[in-house]
């Protein structure tokens, strides 16, 4: 929730939230949300936006509260839940591949078939859709998520890629070390087990990622490697430092390529890292600079 302010986009550092603007900003949010809030606590900033975190009289996370929410305020567009996007890059997958000079293996569409089915509806959580390190606030009651215009309903799986890839969608990717990566999972995995049981299960729980990771590596890859085909470029437009886009390129075929349970989904990417990425003159992708990449 926000407040405009015409002055410029300068980092509040000790200003206040006074009783009557929490008010009036409530009571905008709650008429949007359809739901009363309360309970605001100040997030902070900047001269002309302000973050509150509130109490809901009732869940808005309930997925036919987010269709209604959508529904009102979507301005037409579908959300990831209703676009069908992982039908369309599998399918964009096998256009792409001979236009890279690879020849897919017989059994690739197969596969893809398969990979594609982690879209279904089995494991089903409300995700913001995009959780990545920039889309987050650090406050005194811990992290808290930002950005939902991507938020829907999708497998545990997909968002739980993001901890193992990392970042499956996101500009600021590195390689993330093992530990805090697991411990990030973990924490997930302990949260929707509470709604799903079976994913206590070790067996299930590998294979879901491990699909997801492949789902995820075939979008990227129709998105990314058009873009570098001829040359490399920044993975982001503006923000430095960031890696080049055949560098998180590389570093999804690498992982992908050891995705056994796809064999020829595997094949593919080490064909790829071979034929394509073995011509490109890119270091690998670094780490993050907080664990001294």
């Amino acid at each position: 929730m926000s407040t405009d302010d015409p002055r410029p986009d300068e980092v509040r550092t000790d200003v206040t939230l006074h009783a009557p603007a929490a008010e009036a900003i409530l009571r905008a949010a709650s008429e949007v949300a359809g739901v009363e809030l309360s309970n605001p606590a100040d997030l902070g900033g900047s001269l002309r936006s302000t973050v509150l975190r509130c109490r809901t009289a009732e869940s808005v996370h309930r997925r036919a509260n987010l269709a209604r929410l959508w529904a009102g305020y979507g301005r037409g567009t579908p959300s990831w839940e209703e676009d069908p996007w992982l039908a369309r890059t599998t399918a964009g997958l096998l256009t792409l591949l001979p236009e890279a000079g690879i020849a897919a293996p017989p059994e690739l569409a197969g596969e893809l078939a398969r990979i594609e089915a982690v879209s279904e509806d089995d494991y089903p959580a409300f995700t913001p859709g995009d959780t990545c390190p920039d889309n987050n606030l650090l406050t005194p009651d811990g992290l808290r998520l930002l950005d939902f215009e991507s938020a829907c309903f999708q497998s545990v799986f997909l968002t739980a890629a993001y901890c193992r890839m990392p970042f499956s969608t996101c500009w600021c990717v590195y390689n993330l070390p093992s530990e805090p990566a697991e411990e990030i999972e973990q924490a997930y995995r302990e949260e929707v087990v509470v709604a799903y049981p079976a994913l206590a299960d070790d067996t299930v729980w590998r294979a879901g990622i491990r699909q997801a990771i492949a789902a995820w590596t075939v979008s990227t890859t129709v998105w990314v490697l058009p873009r570098v085909a001829e040359e490399d470029r920044p993975i982001h437009r503006t923000r430095r430092p960031v890696p080049t886009m055949r560098q998180v390129l590389r570093h999804r075929w690498e992982m992908a390529s050891t995705l056994e349970e796809f064999p020829a989904f595997a094949e593919t990417m080490r064909l790829m890292l071979s034929k394509v990425a073995g011509a490109w003159d890119v270091p690998p992708l670094p780490g993050y600079p907080a664990f001294g990449g």
